[in-house]
């Protein structure tokens, strides 16, 4: 029996479905700036929504314990532990790890496997003619390279270098941050000693004026006296706040090598001596030299060249053919059945294939040729690039012995300038209160003991931290190294 069936018209839901994609786009519309002259303003809902968590808030690392001072040991300890350079560079040689292992898959051959199910309903006039059928197929394919002339061992090495070379900038990273931690401690110490000279600046400063001011009182000095002791007090606060506001930058640069935000509250000990550097017995030709052998940043470039040398080989077998062997199996079940579970036909079938196949491009518009040449201009432009790193590690070798040499000399050359300028401000001051000096005889030596203070502080942070670069532009800095073992006294490189 026939049914009447009602026209349909699409229309209806194609007018429903567009009224609700632009209702529902309408809740998040996002516009470029009104005009190339003024800042972009986010959007109402922008405000409105959730605020996604930060990255720095939601890193959980090895928080740094305030109860007991660290030494710059410890902070290296930390720093490796937690700040984020060393981790990211881990993780890109992982990366090309992983590339390396997807290049040599390329020795293995693929094997694939193919499911099919296909139902089928016959419908005819004549009721028993009415026949269903099932098919489920199974196919199974192995192919293999047999040969493509040196293309698969060129991409191989390839990935190999570029592997080589992720590994040694790991370790860049890595000497990368021990020479941040050992500069930024350094910077600190520095700091919290140009802190002490200027309260001890103020002191000397507060004397005289305080000297000026009794003497005046006294009616045996002139009022221009107490004006001139005053201003240098006064100048003397002003560096003391300068010295403060240093000592917070120290503070947030020495956090954020360690890896922390700033304000983290930290509990660093200083250097409680005098530190003796040496050479020793190296002349900076050496050095030069065993930092070409040892820098990592010029073996990873090394290795980016070998790299791209074998992109070259890589580019130079696809002007080849690739052979391939080929083997296919196949089984097929059929079922065929009537309406009224009268079955027709029941087949299996199988099937089994092998061959060779080699694939020639015979031409391809000069593509290949295009590659082989990129490839080989790439390479030219990577043996240059190392050869610049190579002259600009030993000038790196050659400024930081020198100065390390020429800190040396500043240092004890400060040291002699501190004494002369200590002695000549006491003399200063108590011929000034027995009447035999003026008071510019006193501000003068005041203003030269405070500079000797500062230089002879400037000057063991220069020291310091030559050291740690010639450490460092030789490659044989680590977390073991001597610049990192400052308390000990006495470190030779």
């Amino acid at each position: 029996m026939s049914k009447s069936m009602r026209s349909f018209d699409p229309r209806g839901p194609l007018v429903f479905l567009f009224f609700m994609a632009v209702v529902f786009s309408g809740c998040r519309t996002l516009e470029i700036p009104e005009k190339s002259s003024g800042m972009w303003t986010p959007p109402a809902w922008y405000g409105r929504s959730t605020k996604p968590e930060t990255v720095l808030s939601a890193a959980q690392g090895t928080k740094p314990s305030a109860d007991r001072p660290m030494k710059l040991m410890e902070l290296i300890d930390l720093s490796l532990q937690n700040n984020p350079s060393t981790k990211q560079a881990w993780q890109q040689a992982r990366v090309a790890q992983a590339k390396l292992g997807s290049a040599k898959s390329a020795w293995y051959p693929t094997v694939t496997v193919e499911q099919d199910f296909d139902v089928q309903d016959t419908v005819s006039n004549r009721t028993l003619n009415r026949v269903n059928s099932g098919d489920i197929g199974m196919q199974l394919k192995m192919s293999y390279m047999l040969m493509d002339f040196g293309g698969r061992r060129a991409q191989v090495e390839q990935a190999f270098q570029t592997f080589l070379a992720s590994n040694f900038q790991f370790n860049q990273t890595f000497q990368n941050l021990l020479l941040n931690v050992a500069t930024a401690y350094f910077n600190y110490f520095s700091a919290v000693a140009l802190l002490e000279a200027a309260h001890m600046d103020v002191k000397d400063a507060e004397t005289a004026m305080n000297t000026t001011k009794e003497k005046f009182a006294a009616g045996i000095q002139a009022k221009v006296d107490v004006l001139q002791a005053t201003a240098s007090y006064q100048k003397t606060l002003y560096s003391l706040e300068s010295a403060k506001g240093s000592l917070k930058t120290a503070e947030g640069e020495i956090a954020k090598a360690l890896g922390f935000p700033a304000g983290t509250p930290l509990n660093i000990l200083l250097p409680q001596k005098d530190v003796e550097f040496k050479i020793g017995t190296k002349e900076v030709g050496q050095l030069i030299e065993e930092g070409l052998a040892k820098r990592p940043d010029l073996a990873s470039e090394r290795a980016i060249l070998a790299a791209k040398v074998a992109a070259i080989k890589a580019a130079r077998s696809n002007l080849w053919p690739t052979v391939n062997a080929q083997a296919t199996g196949s089984n097929d079940w059929y079922k065929y059945f009537g309406r009224y579970s009268l079955n027709y036909d029941t087949q299996h079938d199988y099937g089994y294939g092998a061959g060779v196949n080699v694939n020639w491009p015979i031409f391809e518009g000069l593509d290949t040729v295009s590659k082989i040449k990129a490839a080989e201009a790439d390479a030219k432009a990577e043996f240059e690039s190392l050869r610049q790193k190579e002259l600009n590690a030993t000038t790196d070798v050659w400024d930081a012995y020198y100065n390390f040499v020429t800190a040396t000399k500043k240092l004890e050359a400060s040291k002699a300038y501190l004494d002369a300028s200590q002695g000549s401000y006491d003399l200063s001051m108590d011929g000034y209160k027995s009447g035999l000096k003026s008071i510019l005889d006193v501000l003068n030596a005041e203003s030269d003991l405070s500079d000797a203070r500062s230089q002879v502080i400037k000057s063991k942070k220069e020291l310091y931290t030559s050291f740690a670069q010639v450490a460092y532009a030789t490659g044989t800095i680590n977390e073991r190294t001597d610049a990192a073992r400052a308390e000990m006294g006495a470190v030779e490189l």
